[in-house]
């Protein structure tokens, strides 16, 4: 029997009643569209809304209401008898509870799901001809955490100056390799509320870095909230304040910064300005690169939230605020020279990460040019089919996979200057590009698609997301990931906040696989800055397992052999 789905979402009621409509009458054509247009977001309809659609005059007439009833039975009887009669499962159910109001009860609609079988023939087709002996592709596996990041304060009227100043400050640190994020106080996220989303950022920074002027102390105390952090606060002098002006406020008695002779950014002039950044900078490094008080880590322990630590290393309590790791103790580097790790290989890795049902929801996977990362997740695709085709077991343990080729969105006809096309519209392209459905096997619709990611358990894999961000700037880059995210929100699989105590993520939330080519990013910082979204998005470094596809000697020798034709004639030149 096919799997069904009860009750069925309005999009597989549409995509079965097209196929129905030519074969009803006019008035249940009518009546099927009037209903379908009720359809609420679980599948469900309002009983006393279909009859105030289908049948108005039954209102308050009981007679006219019987009537209703019988013509409605009848209704639902032959859109049932029509569809089993051409080998569909269409049909319409309601609510038994007959002595609960009108308004109580609901009506839903039952379909077959299709979605499998529409899904396994993409893959195939668009798989077909994948050689079956491969390499073995090793990888590593990195354990990464969320880059460290502080709050820019600032006044509001202040803020060109201010961004001028944060822009020099924040050259000089990625000079000195402190590739760190900022939030912007007075930029909160769209659609958030100001006085809400400032908490947050205060919140979550590792630091907060205040360009202080009396302007921006006037704008804090004339605020509700009196501004307070436990976080290291370092100030520079973007004008003139005093001690006077500053006390009663979260600066009183820190250490200001200015330049040897005391001055404040808005005095530098020609070329003393380079200096008093590169001054600033070290400032700012030996500041929150000072180890924090044993009382105020154990302080920090304490009250942390249990959401919060959830993102964190364990050594984030113990290190200093905005290193990355502690050092590794000599005995530990020791030993593991001693005994290297076993290399590992990808696809059994990534088949036992899919079965484990605590694993990460998204997962990264890094490389070079032709290291295999295509290739690994094709090869993990016909896998996976092969494995749930043959045993219904593990049919029911792996997800069933859809594989997405991104290269085919540079055809889109869409302009990036108005924001990332919606998720929707760059799903229908993936599919029609380039594939010819098998006659009579439609191909899978944006629908199923998300259905299969966020209901189903399924697992969608984006591959090359760089060769559509190479032609990106940085913010339509990010919004090219959040349209992407959208298959799996973070609203699914993300605890509240704050999290139960026996809070689980929902059984059928699915896995997201996505690729990238290593070289696309300067560094490893800036890797897992685009795939968290420059930590602005509620997605974090630790939310994805991340793989890295190195250069193995197989691989190596085969690049070696079909690199050599073109290089010998350049270098004997």
């Amino acid at each position: 029997m096919p799997p069904t789905l009860d009750p069925a979402p309005k999009d597989s009621v549409q995509q079965w009643a097209k196929r129905l409509l030519p074969l009803l009458s006019p008035i249940s054509q009518q009546r099927l569209g009037q209903l379908i247009d009720l359809i609420a977001d679980d599948g469900r309809i309002p009983y006393a809304q279909a009859y105030a659609a289908l049948f108005p005059d039954s209102l308050g007439d009981p007679a006219a209401k019987t009537r209703a009833d019988k013509t409605f039975n009848g209704f639902r009887t032959n859109l049932a008898a029509i569809a089993d009669e051409h080998g569909m499962l269409f049909q319409l159910r309601v609510d038994q509870r007959k002595k609960a109001a009108p308004t109580e009860r609901r009506l839903w609609f039952v379909t077959a799901d299709d979605s499998e079988a529409r899904i396994v023939a993409y893959n195939q087709a668009k798989l077909h001809g994948l050689p079956e002996q491969l390499v073995d592709q090793p990888f590593a596996e990195r354990s990464e955490h969320p880059r460290r990041h502080y709050l820019l304060l600032y006044a509001q009227n202040e803020q060109k100056k201010a961004l001028e100043l944060h822009q020099l400050l924040a050259d000089q640190l990625l000079s000195l390799d402190r590739a760190w994020a900022a939030d912007d106080w007075q930029q909160p996220a769209p659609g958030t509320v100001r006085e809400q989303e400032q908490a947050r950022m205060l919140e979550q920074a590792s630091a907060v870095l205040a360009l202080l002027s009396p302007a921006l102390i006037a704008e804090l105390k004339s605020s509700a909230q009196p501004f307070q952090s436990r976080r290291p606060i370092v100030p520079l002098a973007l004008r003139r304040v005093t001690k006077e002006q500053l006390r009663n406020t979260a600066f009183s008695g820190l250490e200001v910064f200015r330049d040897q002779g005391q001055s404040c950014w808005d005095q530098i002039r020609g070329a003393t300005r380079a200096q008093w950044i590169s001054d600033a900078a070290q400032h700012l490094i030996q500041r929150l690169e000072r180890p924090e008080r044993a009382d105020t880590r154990l302080h920090r322990l304490m009250q942390q939230p249990q959401w919060r630590a959830q993102d964190c290393d364990p050594q984030h309590f113990v290190d200093p605020p905005m290193d990355d790791r502690a050092p590794e103790p000599a005995s530990h580097r020791r030993q593991a020279a001693a005994d290297p790790p076993e290399p590992k290989t990808a696809l059994p890795f990534l088949l036992d990460w899919l079965r484990d049902p605590a694993g990460d929801c998204f997962c990264a996977i890094f490389g070079e040019l032709g290291m295999g990362k295509t290739m690994l997740c094709q090869r993990l695709t016909v896998e996976l089919l092969r494995l749930r085709a043959k045993d219904q077991g593990a049919a029911a343990a792996l997800p069933l996979p859809l594989y997405l080729d991104l290269r085919a969105i540079h055809d889109m006809d869409w302009d990036w200057e108005q924001g990332a096309p919606s998720l929707d519209a760059m799903l229908r392209w993936l599919i029609h590009a380039g594939y010819q459905p098998l006659e009579g096997q439609p191909p899978p619709e944006p629908a199923q698609i998300s259905r299969l990611a966020q209901r189903q358990g399924g697992l969608v894999i984006f591959d090359g997301l760089d060769e559509v961000m190479n032609r990106l700037t940085p913010e339509q880059c990010r919004r090219f990931l959040r349209a992407l995210w959208e298959i799996l929100p973070p609203r699914l699989w993300k605890p509240p906040r704050p999290a139960p105590r026996n809070w689980q993520r929902a059984k059928g939330v699915g896995r997201l696989i996505m690729t990238c080519r290593s070289h696309f990013f300067p560094h490893l910082k800036a890797q897992l800055s685009a795939l968290d979204g420059e930590q602005r998005e509620q997605v974090a470094a630790t939310d994805y397992l991340w793989l890295t596809c190195p250069l193995a000697r197989p691989r190596w020798s085969n690049t070696s052999i079909r690199c050599s034709p073109m290089i010998r004639p350049r270098h004997n030149a």
